[in-house]
């Protein structure tokens, strides 16, 4: 991913790639305004990320904790979520199927932050459907478990074959934030 924002961004001036991690980002003291962590916040060094974040963030500074995740209230999605928990090789990174709450507040100073929730489906193809599921960390490779990857991708073909419509799955989503201090 950093390659591609490196190849993306590199037109803009004020763009900055910095070979680092989310305990360790080699910014300055009290030299960032806000923090946004998108899609990765389950893969954090929690106390690391944090201690880092009250570092470089100036005083007032905030974060941004913002992830996607599937709407387990639509049928499709629920019948994604089988599909994948059957075919997974390693459970980290999977989610809980909507199970568990998120409830990322006691991050924050106090916990006391702003929760936002808004409606945000995917719009897919069919390559760009299994293709999606075939990056989670979770999912079986070819090379390591070739029965496991050829069922994952039946299976989600047949998924997709279902539910489209002309060739386009719309797929229940929402994005969520948490916003504040810490």
């Amino acid at each position: 991913m950093r390659r591609i924002a490196e190849e993306d961004l590199s037109e803009y001036k004020n763009f900055i790639s910095v070979n680092a991690n989310a305990s360790n980002t080699k910014l300055q003291d009290k030299s960032v305004d806000f923090v946004t962590a998108a899609q990765a916040f389950h893969w954090f060094d929690r106390q690391g990320f944090k201690s880092e974040c009250q570092r470089i963030l100036k005083d007032g500074g905030e974060i941004a904790i913002i992830w996607n995740t599937r709407d387990y209230s639509c049928h499709i999605v629920r019948k994604d979520l089988v599909i994948r928990e059957k075919y997974a090789v390693d459970r980290k990174g999977l989610d809980d199927g909507g199970r568990l709450s998120k409830d990322w507040s006691d991050f924050f100073i106090d916990g006391v932050c702003e929760y936002k929730s808004s409606k945000n489906d995917l719009i897919l193809d069919r390559e760009t459907y299994i293709g999606m599921n075939l990056t989670r960390s979770y999912s079986p490779r070819e090379e390591q478990y070739p029965e496991k990857y050829r069922g994952l991708i039946k299976e989600l073909g047949e998924l997709f074959d279902e539910y489209n419509i002309n060739g386009i799955l719309d797929f229940p989503h929402f994005t969520q934030s948490y916003t504040g201090g810490i």
